[in-house]
């Protein structure tokens, strides 16, 4: 009854949601035996004895300061969750925020996911998975991570080590489908404009420029004009109508031979 108590809180913060920042979590069945730190003593920043870790899947071999993913991908979380305490606690949900790194502004929220509930006893440890669907604006975030466990009858929200998220826009390839729609679109578009614009301007201004048969047949035709005036006028290859009278006479008389 008392654990159905604590569930009711973590109903509201389940949700909690921002579009385009989901997430899922789920838990993993290993559990391993964690050396408890004989000295450890609460304070009000670490009152629990507990230590939480995680790293990003296919990302992180180990803690770096940034990390790089990518819009439309899925972050995987991956907690390593040791209970260092005396008695057992129980994980029921993780989520977290994203932040301005700079401001502290909160940016974004990630949904809080139920898990199991996954229960870790005494000086043990688990792993669960927190699934985050990225689709955020290309910035660089601080991810800042919270786990929702039951513990001595009460709901608690714990933290982890914050992370620099560098989120970017996936590089689209050329042969995308989608990018080769566009492609088909756009060139059959300035085919279209081109056609056009020859046929309305291009076509009539070629006409108006090149040289054409008709002027072609009418030179002829004022070659052979010339040729029939010629003829007619009997002079073979020139017109006589334009040489001076004088010389016309004296090509007329005949030349008389001397013995």
């Amino acid at each position: 009854m008392k654990f159905s108590k604590l569930l009711l809180p973590l109903v509201t913060l389940l949700s909690v949601v921002r579009p385009g920042v989901a997430a899922a979590a789920a838990a993993a069945d290993v559990i391993e035996e964690e050396v408890a730190d004989p000295n450890f003593v609460p304070t009000r920043e670490k009152p629990y004895n507990f230590k939480i870790d995680y790293l990003i899947q296919d990302l992180q071999e180990e803690i770096t300061d940034q990390v790089i993913v990518k819009n439309g991908e899925v972050a995987n979380v991956e907690y390593k969750f040791a209970n260092d305490e005396d008695t057992e606690v129980i994980i029921v949900g993780v989520g977290g925020q994203l932040i301005n790194p700079v401001t502290g502004d909160i940016l974004a929220n990630v949904t809080a996911t139920q898990i199991g509930p996954l229960t870790i006893p005494a000086g043990e440890s688990n792993i669960f998975i927190q699934k985050i669907g990225i689709d955020l604006n290309p910035d660089t975030y601080l991810f800042i991570p919270s786990i929702y466990v039951a513990f001595n009858d009460q709901l608690i929200g714990l933290g982890s080590r914050n992370q620099l998220l560098t989120v970017e826009d996936p590089t689209i390839s050329f042969f995308n489908p989608a990018l080769l729609f566009l492609e088909v679109i756009l060139f059959g578009s300035l085919g279209g404009l081109g056609y056009f614009l020859y046929s309305t301007f291009g076509y009539k201004y070629i006409q108006g420029t090149a040289p054409t048969k008709k002027s072609t047949a009418s030179a002829a035709s004022t070659t052979s004009s010339a040729k029939s005036t010629a003829k007619a006028t009997g002079s073979g290859s020139y017109d006589e109508s334009w040489l001076p009278a004088t010389h016309l006479k004296s090509t007329g008389k005949k030349v008389k031979k001397t013995k």
